[in-house]
């Protein structure tokens, strides 16, 4: 019996969607939401160069997008610069804090940008907040350039300050500091000196604690000179013409004044102050004798000035607002032919301000020395708080409890208008 036929094999359904469709639509979408947020981290790369461009021209100066990019340690020292050489009501950042929002997202961060120089510690009054609470990292674009590649390959290039952004000067490094022996620490009041054909002397300090030194290089180094005749230089305050000025009690001893001797040795005694007063500075040139006096007791000091021949009287000081409270920093003064300057240091900082009209008008306190600039110079003692006139020179230095200790010394030869290495 002959078997039936086999029938053919049913077809299956072809399925709707080809499966190379589904693999190339996958591949569509993974490209869509891979490249989409590459491209729009590629356009807040350029967002973010402009920013961060225009911060570092507002922080710093025209040195500060490439800073910003390859160098925030050095922007950071900028920024120090900037802050200690403000007058303290300033606000040297308040401009950039829009740009320190947009970088970093934090309004607290931009609310410290907003903060005037004295608020910071680093500028040596009684602020609490510190300079490195300033700093704004380029971290948020390194990122979103990692993030937009292929669409960025680096952001170097675009790291570039807008056409209208504000730009700050760019603070200028202070002078390094040379390198003085010789002058005691200790505060005289009396620093009077002569110059003969050898050399330079300097009679330090009246009674037990008068010293007297030696100079040949003008007043760099000092060594002690203790066989030097002092009788006509010592113990006064030398005008450079032949006369001179004396701070003592009267001859009642009831009150502090002083004196201005003559070339043939008439002396012309006025009050000064009270008995219980203390002079701790004393200068004058041919013109007049400035005195720092305190009164016991005081927490601040008054700059009393002493016409050659005439009465005492308190000079104006610097205007509150440029320096808050600085009779109660460290104070020095001077006088060169005719100009009185007068130094305070607070903080390792020393800022200096001069007058040309006896107290009248005062200049701008600026930054003479920060202890923070050139670590490279190795001295004991590292802050020039003291004045010291040798003729037309002005030097700014440090004194050593011992003779053989180093200290920092700038000069100006501007009467205090400026300091420079010597």
């Amino acid at each position: 019996m002959a078997s039936a036929p086999v029938g053919q094999a049913s077809a299956f359904p072809r399925p709707p969607i080809r499966i190379r469709s589904l693999l190339a639509l996958g591949v569509c979408a993974w490209l869509v939401c891979s490249l989409v947020p590459r491209a729009l981290a590629g356009y807040r790369v350029h967002t973010l160069a402009t920013t961060g461009a225009d911060y570092a021209v507002c922080m710093v100066g025209p040195t500060g997008p490439a800073l910003f990019r390859d160098n925030p340690a050095e922007l950071a020292r900028l920024v120090h610069r900037r802050i200690v050489a403000a007058a303290p009501g300033e606000r040297p950042f308040e401009k950039c804090a829009r740009h320190a929002l947009s970088i970093s997202g934090s309004a607290e961060v931009a609310r410290k940008h907003a903060l005037s120089a004295a608020s910071f510690f680093e500028y040596g009054l009684s602020g609490t907040e510190s300079a490195s609470s300033l700093a704004v990292s380029s971290e948020p674009l390194v990122a979103a350039a990692h993030a937009a590649w292929p669409f960025v390959r680096g952001y170097s290039a675009l790291v570039k300050p807008s056409l209208g952004a504000f730009e700050a000067m760019h603070p200028v490094q202070l002078p390094r500091p040379g390198v003085g022996r010789g002058i005691p620490a200790y505060r005289g009041v009396y620093r009077s000196l002569k110059r003969t054909p050898e050399a330079l002397l300097l009679a330090f300090g009246k009674g037990a604690h008068l010293s007297l030194h030696k100079s040949t290089d003008n007043g760099l180094t000092w060594r002690p000179a203790p066989s030097v005749a002092s009788g006509d230089f010592a113990e006064r305050c030398l005008t450079g013409d032949g006369r001179a000025y004396e701070v003592g009690l009267s001859v009642d001893h009831d009150v502090l004044e002083a004196s201005s001797i003559d070339l043939d040795g008439t002396a012309h005694a006025t009050p000064l102050g009270p008995l219980t007063s203390s002079a701790y500075a004393v200068a004058c040139d041919e013109r007049a004798l400035v005195v720092l006096l305190r009164a016991q007791g005081a927490r601040t000091s008054e700059i009393y000035d002493c016409p050659f021949g005439g009465r005492c009287s308190v000079l104006s000081p610097p205007r509150a607002e440029a320096l808050p409270a600085f009779a109660e920093q460290t104070l020095d003064i001077a006088r060169v032919h005719g100009t009185t300057v007068l130094a305070v240091t607070a903080k390792d900082i020393v800022r200096v301000s001069s007058s040309r009209d006896e107290g009248r008008t005062w200049s701008p306190f600026y930054v003479a020395f920060d202890v923070t600039e050139h670590p490279e110079v190795r001295v004991d003692v590292r802050t020039p708080s003291r004045l010291l006139t040798v003729d037309n020179r002005l030097l700014l230095y440090g004194g050593g409890n011992r003779s053989a200790q180093s200290y920092s010394v700038l000069v100006s030869d501007d009467h205090g208008a400026s300091f420079r290495t010597p």
